[in-house]
């Protein structure tokens, strides 16, 4: 017996490296290829947008809060929509949603060619020199109009995507949270919870006669000077299973991320 016990703990001892180390793999493993997929796509520049473009449309106080309170507003707008949190609250989702087998068939097909070309293309359209790229690609697309078989095209990416879907979502979580913001910082106006949403079934409205057209035209600044079929690759990973499976955590993850801001946001409004 205590031949045994003595095996059996040098047994546990032997192989515990081992166990430690394919632990820890894993979750490199995990943590690397999500790292991957927000680099390549590229994830954090699209996460913040909108919240960086809320809060310059806000800080003009369009509301007609008092100077100080608009400004304690928007402070703790800044406050609660960090690009760090964003981002962590982002790929919460994508850690809790995670398929291995879907997760590296994304980053398999994200290194194709083709689709670099199209990565690559949005990197740009997010960074300095592609915020001012898009001025001379407006004025060409203006001067040389789509075809109807490129914005046909354009159109069934945008779909494929899903992006109307989350763009409208995601834009009613923040206006959504600023209106309820301003509910309880005015002097002159309490909105209750039937106004707020009134407000932003108005809102949504207003967006769903909008949102597809202005997706279309950003789309096409964005792939302004890529060949259709790299953009029709592009669409088909995006209809394959994987491509489904990073677009729904997309998503959902932006979604979830702008959720917990907003309550951050309402909270510290609160605290006033």
């Amino acid at each position: 017996m205590p031949h045994q016990k003595f095996f059996l703990l040098t047994l546990c001892l032997f192989l515990l490296p081992f166990i430690t180390s394919a632990q820890k793999s894993n979750l490199d493993s995990e943590t690397e290829v999500i790292n991957y997929i927000f680099e390549e796509l590229p994830l954090e520049e699209k996460i913040n947008e909108h919240p960086r473009e809320l809060h310059e449309q806000f800080s003009q106080n369009p509301f007609g809060l008092s100077p100080s309170k608009n400004d304690q507003m928007m402070d703790l707008f800044l406050q609660a929509f960090t690009a760090d949190s964003l981002v962590y609250h982002t790929q919460e989702v994508f850690r809790e949603n995670f398929d291995e087998n879907k997760a590296q068939s994304v980053t398999k097909r994200l290194k194709d060619e083709s689709i670099q070309e199209v990565l690559e293309a949005e990197q740009e359209f997010y960074s300095l020199q592609g915020i001012r790229k898009r001025v001379v690609n407006r004025y060409e697309l203006e001067q040389n109009p789509p075809s109807d078989a490129r914005t046909k095209l354009i159109n069934s990416l945008v779909a494929s995507m899903s992006a109307a879907e989350t763009e409208t979502e995601s834009q009613l979580i923040l206006f959504r949270a600023i209106v309820t913001a301003f509910g309880k910082l005015s002097d002159e106006r309490t909105l209750s919870d039937s106004q707020i949403d009134n407000f932003v079934n108005n809102f949504r409205n207003r967006m769903q006669g909008q949102v597809d057209q202005e997706l279309t035209q950003q789309y096409l600044l964005k792939y302004h000077g890529l060949d259709n079929e790299v953009l029709q690759q592009y669409q088909s990973f995006y209809e394959s299973e994987a491509g489904n499976w990073l677009n729904k955590n997309v998503s959902q993850g932006i979604q979830s991320a702008y959720q917990k801001a907003s309550d951050r946001f309402l909270e510290s409004v609160q605290n006033l």
